[in-house]
């Protein structure tokens, strides 16, 4: 019994010392990675942290939005593209995705595909000025 009641003491006093060591590791919340890549000015640094965000939980929206203005900052088309499309299957209701992503194809000069965006954009926000604007131009 003796040493039953020294094991379970052992136990909970490892408890107490181990939980909050490595607890600290598994804190990070997606929305602190976000608010990091926010704050950020270096844009390898964004990415770096919306990434993050995004590995935490895949289905944060604006995670994706934020990561894909980087990449379309940094012309990486390709990657930025991808993001609103992940972002559209998130919320296919968020116009400024559809917005987001038919800047990125009238920067490829792939005007039909920007049209469509943008006229997907105005279907879902008939108030969305803007994007008459930019469909105007693609």
């Amino acid at each position: 019994m003796k040493r039953f009641r020294f094991a379970v003491i052992l136990l909970v006093v490892a408890a107490f010392i181990l939980v909050p060591i490595f607890g600290c590791y598994q804190n990070d919340t997606a929305i602190e990675w976000y608010d990091k890549g926010v704050d950020e000015t270096d844009l390898n640094k964004k990415i770096e942290y919306y990434t993050k965000a995004i590995d935490i939980d895949p289905d944060f929206a604006k995670a994706y939005t934020n990561r894909g203005d980087v990449y379309d900052a940094l012309k990486k088309y390709s990657d930025a593209i991808a993001d609103y499309t992940s972002e559209i299957s998130i919320d296919s209701n968020d116009a400024f995705a559809y917005y987001n992503r038919g800047n990125v194809y009238r920067n490829q000069k792939k005007y039909s595909d920007a049209i469509a965006d943008y006229t997907k954009a105005v279907s879902i926000d008939p108030d969305f000025a803007i994007a008459y604007n930019n469909r105007g131009w693609a």
